[in-house]
C-alpha cells in the first residue's frame, strides 16, 4: 500500500473524472505482513491524510490504516479490511501517550478484526483519538465491534457521529468497547442497533 513517515497524503479528488462513485484515490486490495495493509503512518511529526479510499486490504494491525504518530485523517473511506489482529478499519498505536489523531468526515464500514481480536472498525490503543462526523457501520470483531478503547488512551472523543450495526461475537460492546482505564467522551451522537452476540457471560453491551 503506501507508507508515510511525518508526510502529507492527498488523494486529489477529480470530480470530472469519478469512477465507481469514489472521489479521491483508492488504496485496494493491498497485504502488508505486519501493520497497515492500505497505509502505514509513522514516526513523530504530523501526518496528514485526505480523500482517500481503502478497501479490501488486509494487515496484522490495522488492514486498512495503521497510525503510529499525529495525524489528521479527513473524507477518507475504509471498508472491507481485514486485521489478523487487532484494528480491521483502523489501528491506532501512537509512539506517545499525547499524540493526536483526528479522524473526520469520513466513513468506516464492513471491516473485520480476526477472531478472537477486538476494534473491528476501529481500534485505539494508545494516543488521543478524535472522531467527528463519521459513519461507523457494519464492522466486526470480539469486542468494540465499531470502537474499540484500550489502555494507555488519555481519551477518545466522539463527536457528532453514528455507530450502527457493527457486531461484537466475544465479551461484547457491539458499538463501543472500552478497557483498561480507557476513557471514551461521546457527543451529540447516534449509537443504534449494534449487538453483541457472545454466549453464556459474553454478549454484553450491544
Amino acid at each position: 500500500g503506501i507508507f508515510a513517515h511525518g508526510a502529507r497524503v492527498s488523494g486529489k479528488p477529480d470530480t470530472a473524472k469519478q469512477f465507481f462513485g469514489h472521489v479521491g484515490s483508492i488504496a485496494q486490495f493491498n497485504e502488508a505482513v505486519e501493520d497497515g495493509g492500505g497505509m502505514y503512518i509513522g514516526g513523530s511529526l504530523e501526518a496528514s491524510v485526505a480523500d482517500f479510499n481503502f478497501t479490501f486490504n488486509k494487515g496484522r494491525r490495522g488492514g486498512g490504516v495503521f497510525v503510529g504518530g499525529p495525524a489528521f485523517l479527513t473524507s477518507i473511506d475504509v471498508s472491507g479490511n481485514e486485521a489478523t489482529w487487532h484494528g480491521g478499519g483502523l489501528h491506532i498505536a501512537t509512539n506517545s501517550k499525547a499524540a493526536f489523531v483526528s479522524l473526520g468526515q469520513s466513513v468506516v464500514g464492513y471491516n473485520t478484526a480476526a477472531k478472537g481480536y477486538d476494534g473491528g472498525g476501529v481500534y485505539v490503543g494508545s494516543g488521543v483519538f478524535n472522531m467527528s462526523r463519521t459513519l461507523v457501520h457494519l464492522n466486526s470483531a470480539a469486542r468494540g465491534g465499531g470502537v474499540m478503547i484500550s489502555g494507555n488512551v488519555s481519551v477518545c472523543h466522539i463527536a457528532e457521529s453514528t455507530l450502527e450495526f457493527n457486531t461484537a461475537s466475544g465479551p461484547g460492546g457491539g458499538g463501543i468497547g472500552a478497557i483498561d482505564l480507557a476513557t471514551a467522551v461521546v457527543v451529540d451522537s447516534l449509537i443504534k442497533q449494534n449487538k453483541a452476540t457472545g454466549s453464556g457471560e459474553w454478549g454484553r453491551g450491544g
